[in-house]
């Protein structure tokens, strides 16, 4: 029997909207109307957790924590929430998080906004 209870979600940055398009496979992509800041993978309301924890310093990913903190000062508005695979099981979400983070790339090594 599998488990099909988990998700693959993004943060997007309301401030900066535009076409984004991300390839996942050779005949698969994504489209956002607003440029990622973070891809994860969750069940029940893992989705919400970094706008529950932006005001605790000790969370793991401060990182994410500042850029939310940031976009809700200067915009007045939180991060867009989108789940983008939804009902799958744990190892499909943990492909999609890795498959969705190289094809974005990340800020740290310079590869792209997350």
């Amino acid at each position: 029997m599998t488990d099909n209870k988990y998700y693959t979600y993004a943060y997007l940055d309301p401030r900066k909207p535009g076409k984004f398009e991300y390839c996942i496979s050779q005949d698969n992509s994504i489209k956002l109307d607003y440029e990622p800041i973070y891809i994860g993978k969750g069940k029940g309301k893992r989705d919400k957790y970094h706008l529950y924890l932006r005001n605790n310093t000790k969370t793991h990913n401060l990182h994410l924590t500042y850029k939310i903190n940031k976009i809700i000062k200067e915009s007045n508005k939180e991060p867009i929430i989108i789940r983008l695979k939804d009902n799958i099981t744990e190892e499909e979400s943990i492909f999609l998080e890795i498959k969705l983070i190289e094809s974005i790339g990340r800020k740290d090594i310079h590869t792209g906004p997350l």
